[in-house]
């Protein structure tokens, strides 16, 4: 509904505007014009059926927290404030609609246990993860020793530095590969670090999964802190388990807890 006609108008002027072109339809500089336009169309088709989007899909949920932090996440809307959510074209009619909606967020999200969950989640380095580091990093360092052989300055530089990348990537891949304990333990009573002692449910606050970056690029953390205030952040990247799996699996634990101590 948003993302498929955007990207049709990014993708879709431009393209136009080589054909004609390169067949003589236009000068060289109606290029530039064709790339603006396209940008200028995706963004006024943002403008409007954002809104559409925004009613459509906050009716139709009840955990509206948790859909709209997914939709700042996706880069489909922008975070209260920010200067593109003020390029949102609205309707009286729809902004007296959104501020209806708006009275949804007073209540918090409503969440239910996955019976699937086990009593016990333990968390293990990805071997997929580590051996897809190992085998670039060994072609990082083919391709190093290939510039080093060369007798150019500007090569054995280069070739270098890639002799460090990968041999730091083949070092890592290979630790992990071999490391076979349990990273994370996440159960009914709290969460435990690796080798750490483990931290009671009492003791942990806002666990959640957060994203940095952008779309498929970003990467995942596991954050929560302590009761001392100390804050926790783990890559999860390098681990066996999927950020959205990671999420229910922490709401589980922590509904069931809540029950037990009642």
């Amino acid at each position: 509904m948003i993302n498929v006609p955007v990207m049709i108008c990014l993708i879709g002027s431009p393209a136009a505007g080589i054909y004609l072109s390169a067949h003589d339809y236009i000068p060289n500089w109606g290029l530039a014009i064709a790339i603006v336009l396209g940008i200028g169309l995706g963004w006024l088709f943002w403008s409007i059926m954002i809104t559409k989007w925004r009613i459509w899909a906050f009716e139709h949920v009840r955990n509206v927290h948790e859909l709209k932090e997914r939709a700042i996440h996706e880069k489909l809307i922008w975070g209260d404030g920010h200067i593109f959510e003020r390029t949102e074209i609205r309707s009286k009619k729809e902004q007296r609609k959104l501020d209806e909606l708006n009275l949804k967020f007073r209540a918090d999200d409503l969440f239910e246990e996955d019976p699937s969950i086990s009593s016990v989640t333990e968390i293990y380095f990805s071997k997929g993860h580590g051996l897809f580091l190992l085998i670039f990093g060994i072609v990082t360092l083919i391709v190093s020793i290939t510039l080093l052989l060369n007798e150019s300055l500007r090569s054995y530089i280069l070739g270098s530095i890639l002799l460090a990348g990968g041999g730091y990537f083949v070092f890592s891949a290979i630790k992990k590969l071999v490391n076979n304990a349990v990273q994370i333990t996440i159960d009914n009573n709290g969460i435990k670090l690796g080798s750490e002692p483990k931290r009671s449910w009492f003791e942990i606050f806002e666990e959640t999964v957060t994203y940095e970056g952008i779309g498929k690029s970003s990467t995942a953390h596991l954050t929560f802190y302590d009761a001392d205030d100390r804050f926790y952040k783990i890559l999860l990247e390098d681990l066996r388990i999927k950020p959205a799996q990671l999420e229910i699996i922490l709401r589980t634990y922590r509904i069931r807890h809540a029950k037990n101590n009642t």
